[in-house]
C-alpha cells in the first residue's frame, strides 16, 4: 500500500474486501467511538494548538491518557495526528455516525471539553486552539495623528465601539480591508486587551477524518478471518446471552454473583491453558447480561 493514510469510504471499501462482507462508514465510526480503532485527522493547512502535560495509564491493555496542564505557548501544526475519541473529536465522530445511519441529531452533542490530537506513538499531546480578535473603531483624523502601529490598547480609545471576531492573525490584513470598505470617517484597530487564544469547540474545517495505514493493517491482522462489524444487533446480542447463561448453568456458575463467577473462570482458564481479558470488568460486562432467567 503506497498511501500512509485512507479516507473513511477507502477504508470500509478496503475492510469490505477483506471481510467478505459490507463495511460503511458508520461501522468504522462506531468501531472508533467504542475504542476498538484509532482514527486519525490529515490538516489541510495548519492549526494552531498548545502541549499538553499528560500521564499514560494502562486499561485492559491499552494506553489511556491523562491530561494535565497546558504550555502557555501555542504553536501551528499540521500533517496527520490521531484523534482523541474525547470532547470535541468524540462529538463529531457521534455526528457523522448518526448521519450515516439516517438519525436525527442527538441533543447535547455541542462539547466545551476541548479538541486533543497525540503522535501515533503517544509521545506527545496537542490541545487545538481558536484566536478571537476585538477590533476598536477609532476616529481616522484622531489615529492620523498618533504615531500607532495599529495595535492600541483598551484605555487609549475609550468610548470607541469594538468588534469581535474569531479569526487567524493572517486574516489581520483582510479583515482591516474589509472593515474599512464599510466605514466612513473612521478605521479598524487591533485592541491587544482581546488578542488572546481559547480551547477549540468545534471541529476545524482544516481537518479530514482518515484512518493511518498502519492501524489499518494491524486491525486487519486482528480481525483476519471474522467479523468485523462494529456491534451486534439486538438478535445476535440476545443468543449470546442464552449461550453464555445455559454454559454457566452446566458448569454450576450462579450469574447473580458476577465477580464470584470471574474468580472460578480464572481458575477454569488456568488449569486448561486458556485466557481471560485481564479486566473483571470487562468479564462481568458479558456476565452480566445473561442473568435473567426466562419466565
Amino acid at each position: 500500500m503506497l498511501k500512509e493514510w485512507l479516507t473513511l469510504d477507502e477504508a470500509a471499501t478496503r475492510f469490505s474486501t477483506t471481510a467478505k462482507e459490507s463495511v460503511t462508514q458508520a461501522d468504522i465510526l462506531r468501531l472508533a467511538l467504542d475504542n476498538h480503532l484509532q482514527l486519525s485527522v490529515f490538516i489541510d493547512d495548519t492549526l494552531i494548538a498548545r502541549e499538553m502535560e499528560f500521564e499514560t495509564e494502562i486499561v485492559d491493555g491499552e494506553k489511556n491518557l491523562m491530561l494535565g496542564d497546558g504550555s502557555s505557548e501555542a504553536v501551528r501544526i499540521n500533517g496527520v495526528w490521531d484523534l482523541a475519541a474525547y470532547g470535541v473529536g468524540a462529538s463529531e465522530l457521534e455526528r457523522l455516525y448518526r448521519e450515516s445511519k439516517g438519525l436525527k441529531p442527538r441533543n447535547g452533542l455541542f462539547s466545551s471539553a476541548g479538541l486533543y490530537l497525540h503522535d501515533e506513538d503517544k509521545t506527545s499531546v496537542m490541545e487545538v486552539l481558536s484566536i478571537s480578535l476585538k477590533f476598536k473603531f477609532v476616529d481616522k483624523a484622531r489615529h492620523a495623528a498618533k504615531d500607532t502601529t495599529g495595535v492600541v490598547s483598551s484605555d487609549s480609545v475609550v468610548g470607541s465601539p469594538s468588534l469581535t471576531v474569531k479569526a487567524d492573525p493572517s486574516m489581520l490584513v483582510d479583515i482591516s480591508k474589509m472593515l474599512k470598505n464599510g466605514l466612513a470617517d473612521y478605521e479598524p484597530v487591533i485592541d491587544e486587551s482581546i488578542y488572546a487564544y481559547y480551547r477549540e469547540t468545534s471541529f476545524p474545517d482544516a481537518c479530514l477524518i482518515v484512518i493511518r495505514k498502519d492501524e489499518l493493517i494491524a486491525f486487519e491482522r486482528k480481525h483476519l478471518g471474522g467479523s468485523i462489524k462494529a456491534e451486534l444487533t439486538p438478535t445476535e446480542r440476545e443468543s449470546s446471552h442464552q449461550i453464555i447463561a445455559s454454559l454457566s448453568a452446566m458448569a454450576g456458575i450462579d450469574l447473580s454473583a458476577p465477580y464470584k463467577a470471574v474468580e472460578i473462570l480464572r481458575q477454569a482458564a488456568a488449569t486448561h491453558g486458556l485466557e481471560l481479558p485481564a479486566s473483571a470488568e470487562t468479564i462481568v460486562k458479558f456476565l452480566a447480561g445473561p442473568n435473567r432467567k426466562k419466565r
